[in-house]
């Protein structure tokens, strides 16, 4: 086997894949799959999507325990911003927001924090959403040379 080969074929099948509902048996059948992945570095890759479909499904607490494993500071950070985007959405704007500025990544970043602005928007709270842009706005600013 090489490094990029996976232990169990089954887990190559389509259902197996994050992507496809994101019902709970989903996920866990692809969690089992990306833990079977050899290479280090394609296992952290494939469980940074299970992490974020997790906390897409609910399972925050789950998904922040899965990043605490991951090896590869890429595939945390892409985690990490799903796990912001998915707080968000599920209306708990302070911990997205608090998970969405420790993402390093400017772009995946801004992206958390906007969804954080959309969610504050949607429920009626626009100071707090203009003062979440204003965020994204002063980290882009710089300083005169």
């Amino acid at each position: 086997m090489d490094e990029y080969s996976i232990r169990d074929e089954d887990s190559l099948k389509p259902s197996s894949f994050v992507g496809v509902s994101n019902s709970k048996r989903e996920v866990t059948e692809a969690e089992k799959a990306a833990q079977l992945v050899e290479a280090e570095s394609l296992r952290d890759w494939a469980l940074s999507d299970v992490i974020q479909a997790k906390a897409h499904i609910g399972e925050v607490d789950e998904a922040l325990s899965i990043i605490k494993i991951l090896s590869d500071p890429r595939s945390m950070i892409v985690a990490l911003g799903g796990v912001a985007v998915a707080l968000s959405n599920a209306g708990k704007v302070e911990d997205a927001l608090n998970a969405a500025l420790i993402v390093p990544n400017e772009i995946l970043r801004d992206k958390a924090v906007r969804s954080v602005a959309e969610s504050y928007m949607s429920s009626g709270r626009l100071g707090l959403a203009r003062t979440t842009v204003a965020m994204i706005e002063a980290s882009h600013e710089r300083l005169p040379a």
